[in-house]
């Protein structure tokens, strides 16, 4: 009876490996492809995961060296600042006459005139007719005021006129804007000693700008054969391109008059 039980025991347990070996063998590609998939998942997931967090570094990086340019363009502007200042107090420091200084804060943007509204006006002192310069050379003159602006006609606005010498001959002419960054010299006979390179300077007649200040430098002269005086083209030693801090003469130049005695 016992070796009859062990032999139907044994039947069905080769039956069961049987079968368990037939299930493996189906199930076994499906469980490696579960595998395979359960891992790609943990993979991509952990690359998203990584990516997430090298995307925000990165992000924050970018927020660092956007803050450190700007704090460096921060300190290369007040450089630039302090030299451009430091030129002009220099300059003011070897001028016997009272100046202001003052910033550009706006511009005319319109392409008749040429002006500028500087930050001081009249509770500084500032008024009509005084002149403008820098270092380099002439600005313009004020030809409005308010209590805390003034607005500057530029040399090389068509209404501005400025008397002027050759330096080195003290030769005269008037020199006009064109309205762009060009004057032209009126009244220069055809026999006047002028040459392109010739320094122009203030004449100190008029009123308005002191004797011996650099206007600009010829580079053009044309003499026709009609007419009384030659065509000359000065460009300014001003770039006003450039243009943001300048001082105002506060003394106006004072215009003599000669009585004639009968």
């Amino acid at each position: 009876m016992v070796i009859f039980l062990l032999i139907a025991l044994g039947i069905i347990s080769s039956k069961v490996s049987i079968f368990k070996q037939t299930f493996l063998e189906i199930s076994s590609p499906f469980q490696c492809a579960i595998t395979f998939s359960i891992g790609k998942l943990k993979s991509i997931w952990n690359n998203y995961i990584y990516l997430v967090n090298i995307r925000e570094k990165h992000t924050n990086l970018l927020e660092r060296i956007k803050d450190l340019e700007s704090k460096e363009n921060d300190l290369i502007e007040t450089r630039l600042e302090n030299e451009r200042l430091r030129g002009l107090l220099n300059s003011k420091k070897r001028t016997p006459v009272p100046m202001v200084l003052a910033r550009v804060i706006a511009e005319d943007v319109s392409s008749w005139f040429k002006t500028i509204l500087i930050d001081k006006g009249s509770k500084e002192g500032i008024k009509r007719r005084m002149a403008v310069v820098i270092p380099e050379g002439i600005v313009g003159q004020i030809i409005e005021t308010s209590k805390t602006t003034s607005r500057v006609l530029l040399i090389i606005d068509n209404n501005s006129a400025i008397d002027t010498r050759v330096q080195r001959t003290r030769a005269k002419g008037i020199l006009q804007g064109r309205g762009e960054n060009i004057c032209y010299l009126k009244y220069f006979s055809l026999s006047a000693d002028i040459e392109i390179g010739d320094k122009i300077v203030s004449s100190g007649l008029g009123g308005v700008f002191p004797q011996g200040l650099l206007v600009g430098e010829i580079f053009l002269i044309e003499k026709k054969k009609a007419g009384l005086f030659q065509y000359v083209e000065v460009i300014p030693s001003v770039n006003f391109a450039k243009l943001e801090e300048m001082f105002v003469v506060l003394t106006p130049q004072p215009v003599y008059k000669i009585k004639i005695s009968e």
